[in-house]
């Protein structure tokens, strides 16, 4: 059942990373062609389509930023994911040697491990795990904000990039 859980879990975490990077690679085409296409004009105070366009250049510049920084976070979180297990699955060795109260081995490196220095050695885990899981909390929440921001700053950079678009006919006719 446990590896049923892993898999489903792998499974999703590579979907979601998956989707992330098409989606920043998405807003990094869509920014390209606006900013290729882009003729520079005079900038005015008016409400014209060149400074429309530019805005929906800054807009979805400031897009792909907060994408690339949602990429980097979710590569913090996995790695602190991975602290945690290494630390729980080592303090799980730990109990093992209290519970017998019998010396045992360090399975990773070979090394004897008497029951006094297990436990010592366990609540140093303990506060490891607590700590990378607080670490990974902020991780996931400052993700999910980086994640709204990059969704909040596209969208409005497509909008006024369609706005100006539609503007710019009008502007060469009156």
């Amino acid at each position: 059942m446990q590896e049923r859980s892993l898999i489903a879990y792998e499974n999703w975490r590579e979907s979601s990373a998956r989707f992330d990077y098409l989606v920043l690679g998405f807003i990094g085409a869509v920014t390209a062609y606006v900013g290729q296409s882009f003729n520079p004009g005079r900038l005015t105070l008016a409400l014209d389509s060149t400074n429309f366009e530019i805005l929906s250049l800054v807009l979805l510049v400031s897009a792909v930023v907060f994408g690339f920084k949602r990429a980097e976070c979710n590569v913090e979180i996995f790695r602190l994911n991975h602290s945690i297990l290494h630390a729980s699955e080592e303090r799980g060795a730990m109990m093992r040697v209290i519970q017998e109260g019998r010396p045992g081995f360090n399975v990773q490196t070979g090394d004897p491990i008497d029951p006094e220095h297990a436990a010592t050695r366990r609540a140093e885990l303990s506060q490891e795990v607590t700590h990378y899981r607080e670490l990974s909390d902020k991780a996931a929440v400052t993700s999910m904000r980086f994640y709204r921001i990059r969704n909040l700053f596209f969208a409005t950079g497509f909008a006024v990039l369609l706005v100006a678009r539609i503007l710019a006919p009008y502007e060469a006719t009156g």
